[in-house]
């Protein structure tokens, strides 16, 4: 008889807990999350029970055999290792500049798990853990490219993204009466200071350069923006800047995208081209943004992993670090002939077929991390 086993899924976002990441209606209006539903999924065809920690640590739960999948980490994970689950994979989608504490002290958060699931420029930090280091590959649900507009009834040029900036922590207030408390505040925007400016994996900041984007193109009728928080002032900009993107939003702000990844999708659709840029430059981090473009049949203009060139072809993109400013970048994008055009998306749905897309698509995530558990459990059974 097979041991009773247990996969426990340990995420630090409390809207996948609840064994929500076993609905698949509910996860999919999450960028990418249904990836993890799929590898439930996955795990529970294979004999796992599957659960989510805070579930899991709110019941006596008898079991022979029980893996952690921690995803950053949580207030649950200490605890899950203190009941003796096995800290089997863990994995990080988010950048270093958002996950600034986890990769600052990467071999201490990742470094104690059998497996490690993260973008290639974070292998360094976890030579001499003893984890098995393995690059992060963002899932995609899909590989066909979607019917859209004719190239010549498209609107020039769109941005699709949220009004928010990394490292805007702020010193909370100091309550003399409760002096513990207040150094305890104390140290830890000081450490976030020290993070921020001394950690060479924090430096890279893009959200400024997709600021500079939409001031730039905003004096277009054809740019549009969508995404939440933009009718919010911008924060960490000083005030002539504030007042210059408050004046461009007024003319290319058109609202939020409502629902699912399908309805992002659609608006790219309507454009050629789409301003594609990360939140930081970062070796690996690429996330589904120029895929998302090359899905709707739009051409991306992509700044973010400096070794971009090495998991996509550079056919399928316009490179943004290939102009000396945005009006050189605005001169290519207004000269560029439907011929030229087509190239572009020819290559991008060309890539998408390819074995080379094989990595980012969601079967593959779900092999390698199913591999990753099974390696696991050939050691404690």
């Amino acid at each position: 008889m097979k041991p009773q086993r247990f996969l426990v899924f340990d995420h630090n976002i409390h809207e996948f807990w609840q064994n929500r990441i076993l609905d698949r209606a509910y996860m999919s209006q999450f960028p990418g999350a249904t990836a993890l539903t799929d590898l439930a999924e996955a795990a529970q065809k294979a004999g796992y029970e599957v659960m989510t920690a805070d579930v899991f640590l709110s019941r006596p739960t008898p079991y022979r055999l029980g893996l952690v999948l921690t995803e950053i980490g949580s207030q649950h994970t200490d605890e899950l290792f203190r009941r003796g689950l096995i800290p089997a994979v863990c994995t990080c989608a988010e950048s270093p500049i958002i996950a600034y504490d986890f990769y600052h002290d990467l071999a201490r958060c990742a470094g104690r798990y059998k497996h490690a699931f993260l973008y290639g420029g974070a292998g360094d930090r976890l030579r001499g853990t003893g984890t098995c280091f393995h690059p992060f590959f963002w899932p995609n649900q899909s590989r066909k490219v979607l019917a859209g507009r004719p190239w010549l009834e498209r609107r020039f040029l769109v941005l699709i993204n949220s009004n928010k900036r990394a490292f805007q922590f702020k010193l909370g207030p100091i309550n003399p009466r409760h002096p513990r408390s207040s150094l305890v505040a104390v140290y830890h925007y000081l450490r976030n200071l020290s993070t921020r400016y001394f950690d060479p994996w924090m430096r890279s900041d893009l959200y400024l350069e997709r600021l500079r984007a939409i001031e730039y193109f905003s004096r277009d009728p054809h740019f549009d923006l969508y995404g939440l928080g933009w009718d919010n002032p911008v924060q960490g900009v000083g005030p002539s800047f504030q007042r210059r993107l408050l004046e461009a939003l007024r003319g290319c702000y058109r609202g939020r995208i409502p629902g699912r990844i399908e309805s992002k999708l659609g608006v790219l659709q309507d454009y050629k081209f789409a301003v594609c840029f990360e939140n930081t430059v970062f070796p690996g981090y690429i996330t589904e943004k120029i895929f998302d473009c090359f899905l709707a049949g739009c051409i991306p203009i992509y700044y973010g992993a400096p070794d971009i060139t090495d998991h996509v072809s550079g056919e399928t993109f316009i490179d943004f670090r290939d102009f000396r400013s945005y009006d050189d970048l605005e001169k290519y994008l207004l000269k560029m002939s439907e011929s030229e055009a087509k190239r572009y998306l020819e290559a991008a749905a060309d890539f998408l077929a390819s074995e080379s897309f094989d990595r980012f698509h969601v079967s593959e995530f779900i092999r390698r991390m199913m591999a990753a558990f099974d390696d696991v459990v050939a050691r404690y059974v």
